[in-house]
């Protein structure tokens, strides 16, 4: 799966909660392009959601299932509600 990046824009009503796809450790930052914008690492995987309207998770471990933000509109190059959801390899086993 190394190199691998499959990307989605999943429409959903704005203030809908988005959860945690898998564990691992949490990453946020704000993105002019993307607005708030958190990912999810292992050894072997990143999840990234982006244009969250809102965050509700801070850096650090984050568990499966667990709220990280809400839909939401945030960055230049969002035209409306929806979530970014990209799955990336990490070039592991």
């Amino acid at each position: 799966m190394a190199g691998l990046a499959r990307r989605r824009g999943l429409s959903g009503a704005a203030g809908a909660t988005v959860i945690a796809a898998h564990s691992g450790r949490c990453l946020v930052r704000y993105s002019q392009a993307s607005g708030w914008v958190v990912r999810i690492e292992t050894p072997y995987l990143a999840t990234e959601y982006r244009h969250l309207g809102h965050v509700s998770v801070r850096e650090g471990p984050v568990r499966a299932g667990e709220p990280i933000g809400v839909v939401g509109h945030t960055g230049r190059l969002c035209l409306g509600d929806h979530l970014h959801y990209s799955v990336c390899g990490r070039g592991g086993r």
